[in-house]
């Protein structure tokens, strides 16, 4: 959630120069990049690529980054291949910052997605959690923990009302005691997006066509991955979760990758634990860091004093 980089289209070509593609015809600005400034490009050939400066470092190495997504697309789902240089580099720099080079994925985002999307979006990331990925160095744990809650949370009470502060105390709290029990250590784990929202997930007529932004891709329980999918694209207005599309997603899921019992019984506590993570994160942006670009945290802190009051609760015979 920073500041985009200004290029202009003679400072794009400059850059592209580096790369067995035709001269630059026209570029833009992707207007919903958050975290990073994201360029579409068309080149004199009529090809369509997308340039992305990276504004922050991802969660992984970059090295790791792009083999997650090489191992994506030798798997044949709709991620964004990355492109190597002339030289053979991942990467070209711009501004002393990263760039890399995609092939750019043809769609739309769903801002209200059907039952078909969701079921869809579920086998998608059953499949993605799937994939034989076994990066060189090991790729990161997922950072946002309960330590890193409850570090935040200390950092952040001062700046925070009193209402605040308490549901995420409570919600923190919650976390802790969720992580210090030995049976959830025993939950599937593996690579997780970590970021699969509305805005990162493209659909065609013929069905979801890409997914965007594994910037946040890190190692964790692949429970948490279905819980921030589930907050996004399933919630209410009200900060409740709709069961109907909530039971789409996890069949969609279930099929690709059979849930175990426990997890379904755990599901609302990642629920809760996705929840506080982007609270925690949007008010960070929010309170510390007042130039960047952020999402609104109140759309967090419904879900996370939805889960506190009423947690959705699944059985397992259900996904059927």
């Amino acid at each position: 959630m920073t500041n985009i980089t200004a290029l202009t289209n003679v400072e794009l070509q400059q850059a592209l120069n580096d790369y067995p593609i035709a001269p630059l015809a026209s570029a833009s600005l992707a207007s919903d990049g958050i975290e990073n400034s994201n360029y579409i490009i068309r080149t004199e050939d009529e090809r369509q690529f997308v340039f992305t400066v990276l504004e922050q470092p991802s969660f992984s190495s970059h090295d790791d980054y792009v083999a997650l997504l090489d191992s994506c697309v030798n798997a044949g789902l709709p991620v964004p291949e990355v492109i190597r240089t002339k030289g053979g580099q991942t990467s070209t720099r711009v501004e002393s910052k990263p760039a890399l080079l995609s092939r750019y994925l043809a769609g739309s985002h769903a801002s209200n997605p059907t039952q078909d999307q969701l079921t869809s979006l579920g086998r998608f990331l059953g499949r993605f959690h799937n994939i034989d990925y076994k990066p060189s160095g090991g790729i990161t744990l997922y950072p946002r923990n309960p330590q890193w809650l409850r570090e935040s949370l200390v950092e952040l009470t001062p700046r925070l009302a009193f209402q605040q502060s308490t549901l995420l105390e409570q919600a923190t709290a919650a976390c802790e005691q969720m992580f210090a029990r030995e049976d959830i250590r025993s939950l599937p784990w593996g690579t997780v997006h970590g970021d699969l929202f509305r805005d990162n997930v493209l659909f065609t007529q013929q069905g979801l066509s890409g997914v965007l932004d594994f910037h946040h891709a890190a190692s964790g329980y692949f429970l948490f991955d279905l819980a921030v999918t589930a907050n996004d694209w399933c919630s209410e207005s009200n900060g409740l979760l709709n069961a109907e599309r909530t039971l789409a997603l996890l069949r969609g899921y279930h099929q690709q990758r059979p849930l175990t019992e426990r997890e379904v019984w755990w599901f609302s506590n990642f629920g809760l634990y996705a929840a506080t993570v982007f609270y925690t994160s949007r008010l960070r942006t929010q309170k510390l860091d007042q130039a960047a670009r952020c999402k609104d945290p109140l759309e967090m802190e419904q879900l996370v004093a939805g889960y506190l009051s009423h947690p959705l609760q699944l059985h397992w015979r259900l996904l059927g």
